[in-house]
C-alpha cells in the first residue's frame, strides 16, 4: 500500500504540475514566524515585528509580531502572495526604533526561508542567535552536498508533517522542468561530484553509456549521525528515503527507468533511458 502511495505521488510530479508548469503558476504561501524575544530588553513590546525582503515584508517597514501567551515568544502570519514554488525570502527581527537583530554581521545575518504553497510554521527562532541551520540555501545544498543544510531542511518539512518521500518530491519540484537533464550521464557525474566533497566519499562507476548509466556511491550522510541515529528530529534512514526518492522521481520525470538498491552503507543505481 505505501509503495502505491509513493508512486502516486511521483505521478502527480509528471500529470498534475508538481513540478514545471506549477513552478510558474502564482500560488500563495502562509508562514508563521516565531520569534524567542525573552531574553531581549523590549522597552515597547508593540515595536516588536518581522522585516524582509519579498512583500508583504520589507526591509524598510516593520510588520508587527505579538506575544499571545506572554511568554516572550512573538507570532505573526504572513500570507505572500503570487509566489514561485521555491522562492527565498530574507528576514530579520527588530524592535524599538529600530533595532536588528544580528546587526553587526549585516546581510551575513539574514534568516532565510523558502516559499512553497500551503502553510508553512517555522521553528521558533532565537533573537541574535543564527545556527548552523539558519540561513540555508537549498540551491546550495542540492548543488554542494552540504550536510547540515539538508538536516535543516528535512527536519523544516518534517515538523510541518511531511514525510522524507515528499520531501524527496518536493526537492524534485524545485528544479522545475529540468530540460537541461538530457541523458542519465549527468546524473552519474552529479553524484559522483557529491561524493567527492566528503572525506568519507566514494563512487565506482559501473556502466556509462549515453543511455544508460549504473553507479555505486557511499551513503556519506551516514558518519554524522551517533548512537541515538537522530539529528534535530531527521534519522539516517530519513536521509536515505529521502535522497532515494528524489533520484526515482527525477528519473520518472525524464521518463527513465531506475532502479535504487539499498547495501548498507552504499547504495547502487540504476538508470535507463
Amino acid at each position: 500500500m505505501k509503495t502505491k502511495i509513493i508512486n502516486s505521488l511521483m505521478l502527480a510530479i509528471l500529470f498534475t504540475g508538481f513540478y514545471g508548469i506549477s513552478m510558474l503558476q502564482s500560488q500563495t504561501c502562509l508562514v508563521t514566524f516565531q520569534a524567542d524575544l525573552s531574553e531581549v530588553e523590549i522597552e515597547n513590546p508593540a515595536t516588536v515585528g518581522i522585516r524582509g525582503s519579498v512583500a508583504p515584508l520589507s526591509w524598510t517597514e516593520t510588520m508587527i509580531m505579538e506575544d499571545k501567551e506572554g511568554d516572550g515568544i512573538y507570532t505573526v502570519k504572513v500570507a505572500f502572495e503570487n509566489i514561485i514554488s521555491g522562492q527565498e525570502v530574507l528576514y530579520k527581527y527588530v524592535h524599538g526604533d529600530v533595532i536588528w537583530e544580528n546587526d553587526l554581521i549585516g546581510g551575513v545575518g539574514n534568516r532565510s526561508v523558502y516559499l512553497y504553497e500551503g502553510k508553512n510554521k517555522l521553528p521558533v527562532d532565537i533573537w541574535d542567535q543564527l545556527d548552523k541551520y539558519a540561513t540555508t540555501n537549498l540551491l546550495e545544498a542540492a548543488i554542494g552536498g552540504k550536510f547540515w543544510d539538508w538536516i535543516y531542511i528535512i527536519g523544516s518539512d518534517k515538523q510541518n508533517g511531511l514525510s522524507p518521500e515528499e520531501i524527496g518530491l518536493k526537492i524534485t519540484a524545485f528544479w522545475g522542468s529540468m530540460e537541461w537533464l538530457d541523458s542519465p550521464q549527468i546524473l552519474l557525474s552529479w553524484e559522483k561530484t557529491s561524493q567527492a566533497m566528503y572525506p568519507n566519499g566514494y563512487f565506482k562507476t559501473i556502466e556509462n553509456s549515453p543511455d544508460k548509466v549504473v553507479y555505486k556511491a557511499m551513503k556519506t550522510w551516514l558518519k554524522y549521525f551517533g548512537e541515538e541515529d537522530q539529528i534535530m528530529n531527521v534519522t539516517s534512514d530519513d536521509m536515505t528515503r529521502v535522497f532515494k526518492t528524489n533520484t526515482e522521481a527525477i528519473a520518472m520525470a525524464k521518463g527513465w527507468k531506475c532502479n535504487w538498491e539499498d547495501e548498507g552503507e552504499f547504495f547502487k543505481v540504476t538508470i535507463e533511458k
